[in-house]
């Protein structure tokens, strides 16, 4: 009560400072007033316009969960309101993977969440697009934090447990997001049309999990995926110089239409239940990627089954590197490379005997098999 009074009187350009080792709570909250598409929600602090809350002479804050209710947020952001040096965890007695909990973040446009540590969180369990969200930003800038140890339910629901909507993400760690449900879920991490830059990703454990990028102007630069077991993921626009590294994935990674992935390193991939390890949308470029030690685990025993590394649809394939695991390049029926006719397979080099089926009339030039 004593912070969001605090906040109440804030005027535009102030600077809210919390003190000392904190303890919120949800019994009482402030209408955060209409957002456009999203609705009013119940903020526990409601940070205006323009105001920051700075949490560098607090320890810590432990949000308890006394009063459990839909459409709640702990941390509202109103335009160009900040969220800075924050060390925040819930109280894991009073909130599981199976309450009914808060969001945790909503930041409105050209809102700033920077610096701040989000440990220990558990899933909102609400099926609603607006508030089914641990964290939902939208046209705001979101960088320099760590999200660490969330507990999720990871049940079938229509948001997701991050979503960034024309958002600037720099420099975050995403480490220790796990479950023991493993049910279908939504998306893990929706991206639409953001930059998302200088990040890591690493030591989750949510087996349909899916990280998801949409939009043309999406980019996804520089970033480290690493040791990770997720469902799949779905790249937009342009994605370049990344590491995806010891991943698990139950499916695929799929490269969506006139989307351009190039100069990646992929290594030690592990599909586990798909035939395709990687699918190109239509018009997309997938080029100077280096691929190795990729497998496709399969226990299907059903003769003529077949396997694809990359699948294009009327897509652009050239110059990669594509090193396959022994048990891989053993498979019967394994098509490094499946293309249409309508589709430019060039320059590529893999250590399979056979580039793959390639349709007649698909651009086919410099391909290089049985490299070691």
């Amino acid at each position: 009560l004593k912070i969001q009074a605090a906040l109440s009187r804030a005027t535009r350009g102030t600077v809210v400072y919390i003190m000392g080792d904190c303890v919120l709570t949800n019994e009482n909250t402030q209408d955060s007033g209409l957002v456009s598409g999203f609705g009013h929600y119940n903020a526990i602090l409601n940070v205006g316009i323009r105001v920051t809350l700075d949490g560098t002479y607090c320890s810590s804050i432990t949000f308890k969960n006394t009063n459990p209710a839909a459409r709640q947020v702990i941390f509202f952001l109103g335009i160009m309101a900040k969220l800075k040096n924050i060390n925040f965890q819930e109280d894991n007695t009073t909130c599981t993977q199976t309450s009914v909990n808060p969001m945790i973040l909503f930041g409105n446009s050209n809102a700033i969440v920077d610096n701040c540590v989000l440990g220990e969180v558990y899933d909102v369990n609400q099926d609603d697009s607006t508030v089914g969200n641990i964290i939902m930003c939208s046209g705001s800038k979101f960088t320099n934090n760590v999200i660490d140890s969330w507990g999720l339910k990871t049940k079938t629901n229509t948001g997701s447990c991050m979503k960034f909507s024309g958002v600037f993400v720099d420099n975050n760690k995403f480490t220790n997001i796990w479950t023991t449900d493993n049910s279908e879920s939504g998306y893990l991490m929706s991206v639409l049309s953001s930059t998302f830059i200088n990040n890591v990703f690493e030591d989750n454990t949510v087996p349909q999990g899916e990280i998801y990028f949409s939009g043309n102007k999406s980019l996804c630069y520089h970033n480290i995926f690493n040791s990770s077991d997720i469902g799949n993921i779905t790249l937009a626009g342009n994605t370049a110089n990344n590491v995806f590294i010891s991943l698990d994935l139950n499916e695929r990674i799929a490269v969506r239409l006139r989307s351009i992935c190039n100069d990646n390193t992929f290594l030690g991939l592990k599909v586990k239940e798909g035939d395709c390890a990687f699918d190109l949308g239509i018009e997309s470029t997938f080029a100077n990627n280096y691929i190795k030690n990729l497998s496709i685990i399969t226990t299907d025993s059903t003769e003529g089954k077949e396997y694809n590394i990359l699948y294009a649809n009327k897509a652009f394939c050239r110059d990669n590197v594509i090193l396959l695991s022994a048990a891989t390049n053993a498979l019967e029926n394994l098509y490094v490379i499946e293309a249409n006719a309508s589709s430019v397979v060039t320059g590529n080099v893999t250590s399979a005997s056979s580039i793959g089926r390639l349709d007649e009339g698909c651009v086919a030039e410099g391909n290089t098999v049985a490299w070691s």
